[in-house]
Order: C-alpha cells, then sequence, then structure tokens
C-alpha cells in the first residue's frame, strides 16, 4: 500500500552541520508523509538507497566512485550505506561521509518526528578548479534524484 508523500527543498542553515566545517555547497529536503513512519534514520536512509532499482544503484556507485572520486568502501549485495564512512548512526540523527582528492561530502538524515524526515547533504571542494566544475555537472543530478529517494523510501515503510 503506498504512503501519501512529499520531498521539498529547504533552506540549510551555515550552522547546521559544525563538525564537518566549512563547506562550499550545500542542500537540503524534507520528507512530510501522512502516516507516522517510525524507523530511525539510518533505516530509512538505506531503505532509499539500497530499495532503489539496480540501476539507479549502480548509477550512484558509478558517480560517487568514477566522478567524484569517492574513496569508498566495498560493495556487498545491495548494502550500499557501507559504502559510505559511517560517522554517526542514531535513531534520529544518520551522518555518512566520503571523500576523495576532489571532493568530500556528507550525507546528514534526521528524524524531526514520527511525520518527517530531512537529507542535508554538504560538499567542502578538496581540489580548485576542478571540483567546483566537477560538482556542477554532478549537483542537478543530485537534487534530482535525492528527493526521488527520499519518497521511495517513505512509501516503501
Amino acid at each position: 500500500m503506498g504512503m501519501a508523500v512529499t520531498v521539498n527543498r529547504v533552506e540549510v542553515s551555515p550552522v547546521a552541520d559544525p563538525e564537518f566545517g566549512t563547506f562550499d555547497y550545500a542542500d537540503a529536503f524534507e520528507m512530510r508523509t501522512v502516516r507516522p513512519d517510525s524507523r530511525p534514520a539510518a533505516a530509512w536512509l538505506r531503505a532509499g538507497l539500497e530499495d532503489s532499482p539496480a540501476v539507479l544503484r549502480w548509477l550512484v556507485v558509478l558517480v560517487h566512485r568514477h566522478v567524484l572520486r569517492f574513496r569508498l568502501g566495498s560493495l556487498s549485495g545491495d548494502h550500499m550505506l557501507g559504502l559510505w564512512r559511517i560517522v554517526k548512526l542514531e535513531d534520529d540523527d544518520a551522518r555518512l561521509e566520503a571523500d576523495g582528492p576532489l571532493i568530500t561530502g556528507r550525507l546528514v538524515a534526521t528524524r524531526r518526528d514520527p511525520h518527517t524526515a530531512r537529507l542535508d547533504t554538504f560538499v567542502r571542494f578538496n581540489s580548485r578548479p576542478t571540483a567546483p566544475a566537477v560538482w556542477a555537472l554532478v549537483g542537478p543530478l543530485h537534487r534530482a534524484v535525492a528527493p526521488r529517494l527520499m519518497a521511495r523510501a517513505a512509501r516503501g515503510g
């Protein structure tokens, strides 16, 4: 049975993730569901990544590994969460990080309440001028895919 869900881009506070430090790009998407969803932040983040179609999972890994040049862990079956370094896994806060010669990225998944989840993305450019040019190509793809993954995760819950 499907779940009514909305995903909207929301403003990012400049201090939204102070432990990550300065960043060159940030965005955030907030998901609201009609029915409550009690899954912790890590569970819906995992659902968005791992329950997506195989071609989309393949595209995400391809872009992260070969375009953004993130140093990722090994892919074990469909367990994509382990590709990125897990910084924090708590019920209402899950943080993943990946870095490489061009870019360091952090995903922050938070649960505000049983009807609301949020995904913040922070990007720091490690190489100039290459990194901003690469992100200019990848950023629009990220902004198209991230809300779709969040909606898919909500419908699966």
